[in-house]
């Protein structure tokens, strides 16, 4: 049987706090999550007996602290990206932007057939203080690599300090 390992990072740009949390996916009685010492880091593996290199699929999902945005002047972006080893049958990613208690912005990028996938979720307008970013993240293994799927939410937090004028 054929296997699919999928590492979930958060990356902190700056002092800010962050969390997250890590499940797998229906068939997951034979995968074992390990946080790394940090606590950014969880793994899933399967315990399959696949002996060849190409018979393992690596994915790792990154999500950026909440900044203001490159792209628009005056707005907040976060964004997520999952690259895997190999082609993938799926990678789902759902990615949701607060201040508050108000949801700001929400990106969603569905992809058949890929290696690497991204997602955006920007604001309308900017505020200082403290804002949260959440990616949700599923992947679907190709046929005969176990586990089938995988899942997990990645969580941060960041303060944005100054607002650039649009």
């Amino acid at each position: 049987m054929k296997k699919i390992f999928a590492i979930l990072a958060v990356f902190p740009v700056s002092a800010a706090t962050f969390g997250l949390a890590g499940t797998a996916g229906p068939a997951s009685a034979a995968v074992q999550p390990a946080a790394a010492a940090d606590g950014s880091t969880v793994t899933f593996t399967s315990h399959s007996k696949a002996d060849r290199a190409d018979d393992v699929i690596d994915c790792r999902a990154v999500l950026s602290n909440p900044h203001n945005s490159s792209h628009f002047r005056g707005r907040v972006n976060v964004k997520g990206v999952v690259t895997c080893t190999q082609r993938v049958t799926a990678i789902d990613l759902t990615a949701f932007l607060s201040y508050g208690k108000s949801l700001e912005g929400v990106g969603i990028h569905d992809g058949t057939g890929v290696s690497e996938w991204s997602v955006n979720a920007a604001s309308v307008t900017c505020h200082t203080g403290i804002w949260a970013g959440e990616m949700l993240v599923d992947i679907v293994a190709p046929p005969g690599f176990f586990p089938p799927f995988t899942a997990a939410t990645l969580h941060n937090t960041a303060s944005v300090p100054k607002c650039p004028a649009k």
